[in-house]
């Protein structure tokens, strides 16, 4: 027979010996679990990379205007909670966002901690309520009024397209219409309507082991710029172990892979926002950075690397005038891509920047277990965690 007893609607009136204020909650044991992507170096790369970079594209700008941000945050959405923190607090800026991550759309743990961590995001006055995660891949973006497509288009133009990727970019097969090099291009489509300064953020892997025939394609693409630029070959020659010869590219050593790769994208990029556009921004590299993943016996595989991209000024044509005025800027393919040689071949090793600098390791240590505990980690096992990590 039940102790309960009951009121005068029949509802049961609690138990005498029930402590005072009900029952307690159980709460969630911290987390202590970690990832490649919990690296102290990987918290240089949110301070060193991101953060300045975002901070330097809204110098001036009114901080009534929101931080508008696409990307791939992963389930714990740390690179939101950084730029929260260290971008929007300080200047009292609003941030919207709309991230990727299939997770969302399941219904396992990662999906669970996920959801947790939108609602505490969007539990922040700093956040706008529109700003979500959806249960998409974001290769979907590559293919016309998909969902995905039509909620980038949405909130288009951006300030930060930041492409996390744990793969390569060139991943998926040339023929692929849902590939990461469709979605880039069609999300570079849509910021054309970006008055302002931005900035593309892109975490690839560079090795050939990872990389599809795409890879190829797009150096072949670098390779017909040899008669047209007098010194790419000249300067090429100088930063890589070899020569550049598209027949020796299938079996280049991985420095020379990475660099011609790179510089690639970054040629591929510039032809679609300089070249084969009226509207012209121009992409400047601002920072590169390497690391290795640990699955290639500690050789560099992955590349970080930060794009800004400005608005190029347009000069209207007056029939009144005699002398000849072109309406746009020209796109000077050669000295650009002087530049990114100069720039992917001259990216820090940070591993070894992190691994040098116990003062600076140990910072970036406490900067990232805050991060964590902010995400219902553990911080005493990520310390212990973190200590017995490379870099």
């Amino acid at each position: 027979m039940s102790d309960e007893t009951t009121n005068d609607i029949g509802l049961p009136e609690p138990l005498e010996d029930l402590p005072e204020g009900g029952y307690e909650r159980q709460e969630k044991a911290p987390r202590d679990s970690f990832s490649p992507w919990h690296r102290p170096r990987k918290q240089y790369v949110r301070e060193k990379q991101w953060t300045r970079a975002v901070a330097e594209i809204l110098a001036g700008r009114d901080s009534a205007d929101r931080l508008k941000y696409l990307g791939l945050p992963g389930i714990d959405l740390l690179d939101l909670r950084h730029l929260l923190k260290t971008v929007c607090e300080p200047t009292d800026r609003g941030l919207e966002f709309i991230g990727f991550d299939t997770a969302a759309g399941t219904a396992g743990p990662d999906a669970t901690e996920l959801n947790v961590s939108e609602t505490e995001l969007k539990a922040h006055h700093l956040v706008h309520l529109t700003s979500g995660i959806r249960p998409d891949d974001l290769r979907h973006v590559a293919r016309k009024n998909t969902t995905a497509w039509r909620a980038v288009r949405t909130l288009a133009p951006v300030d930060v397209v930041n492409l996390d990727l744990t793969d390569n970019f060139y991943t998926d097969a040339p023929a692929a219409s849902l590939s990461y090099p469709n979605a880039l291009r069609e999300l570079l489509a849509l910021q054309v309507a970006n008055p302002n300064p931005w900035v593309l953020l892109v975490t690839t892997k560079v090795d050939r082991g990872t990389a599809s025939p795409a890879a190829d394609e797009v150096v072949a693409l670098l390779n017909g710029k040899l008669d047209e630029c007098d010194s790419l070959g000249e300067r090429l020659a100088e930063v890589c172990d070899e020569p550049f010869d598209l027949s020796c590219f299938p079996t280049c050593s991985p420095k020379d892979f990475r660099i011609l790769t790179l510089v690639a994208m970054l040629q591929w990029i510039y032809s679609l926002t300089m070249v084969n556009t009226t509207v012209k921004s121009r992409p400047k590299v601002t920072s590169c950075f390497y690391y290795t993943s640990f699955t290639t016996g500690g050789a560099i595989d992955m590349a970080s690397l930060v794009i800004r991209f400005d608005r190029q000024g347009i000069v209207l044509k007056d029939p009144l005038r005699k002398e000849e005025v072109d309406g746009n800027p020209a796109a000077d393919v050669c000295a650009a891509l002087e530049r990114y040689i100069d720039r992917v071949a001259g990216g820090r090793d940070i591993d070894g920047v992190v691994r040098e600098d116990v003062n600076l390791r140990e910072r970036l240590i406490q900067d990232a277990a805050d991060l964590l505990v902010a995400a219902r980690y553990d911080r005493e096992a990520y310390m212990k965690w973190a200590e017995t990590q490379a870099s």
